[in-house]
């Protein structure tokens, strides 16, 4: 319940900024739509055929669980970096849950605030085109472990961020990095990362492709790998911060 609450309070402080600043919330959602349209409706008029509409919708799912994805993996690392910039980053780990679980809890919140705004713009498209997102029930579990990696990802971030402090460009430019993964999913080498793997099985699962299947597998370990790999990473950087005394230092 203690986890339910704080993840409840994260989506809802995330709800709170989303009203109390609404030019900047109509705005994103404005360059987000103007993207999706563009994808879509770009290769339609230029190409058209039905291997080119292929293209578009694996460049739609490709986008939206890139965009999802990036709010789960800058979440972290910047919440640190605010919590330091504030000088309240000490605070967090006197609280009664493990601050790693805290940002684990702000990057969900983050992340559902995200997938509410993916929502808009799909139901957007959908109603604008008269055409169907490829997106549906099927591809939630693909989307979830990627989301699970991601986080772990983030995570590492994170841990990063708590030695460097400053880290929004190092982010962003990984986040410009990270969207050849979700657009060019078959180069071998990026099925190491969750997102170009979790993309990959999206478009399968959306085709009804039996590989669908045996790839859930691979991106569920492959999500338990970055996972695991980001909570040691993380907590290795919060036992440097501490011994080299620079835990709350900006």
């Amino acid at each position: 319940m203690k986890y339910l609450r704080i993840l409840a309070m994260e989506f809802y402080t995330w709800w709170l900024t989303s009203i109390r600043y609404p030019l900047d919330s109509l705005s994103s959602l404005a360059v987000l739509y103007i993207i999706y349209i563009g994808l879509f409706l770009g290769g339609k008029v230029i190409l058209g055929g039905p291997a080119v509409r292929s293209a578009i919708e694996t460049s739609i799912i490709g986008y939206t669980m890139w965009f999802l994805g990036i709010a789960a993996l800058s979440t972290m690392s910047r919440n640190v970096a605010a919590e330091a910039q504030k000088g309240s980053l000490e605070q967090l780990f006197v609280a009664a849950v493990p601050v790693r679980d805290i940002l684990l809890l702000r990057g969900l919140g983050s992340t559902l605030g995200a997938f509410v705004m993916a929502f808009i713009i799909c139901l957007l498209l959908s109603v604008t085109t008269g055409s169907r997102v490829p997106l549906g029930v099927g591809s939630l579990p693909a989307l979830m472990l990627t989301l699970c990696g991601m986080w772990g990802f983030g995570l590492c971030l994170g841990g990063i961020t708590l030695l460097s402090k400053q880290t929004d460009q190092f982010v962003n430019l990984l986040q410009l990095l990270l969207l050849p993964a979700a657009l060019k999913t078959d180069i071998g080498w990026l099925q190491w990362f969750p997102l170009a793997r979790g993309v990959s099985v999206a478009v399968a699962a959306f085709r009804q492709s039996p590989a669908a299947t045996n790839g859930l597998w691979g991106l569920g370990l492959c999500a338990a790998l970055w996972l695991i790999v980001g909570a040691l990473v993380f907590d290795r950087c919060v036992l440097r911060a501490k011994s080299g005394g620079t835990l709350g230092h900006y």
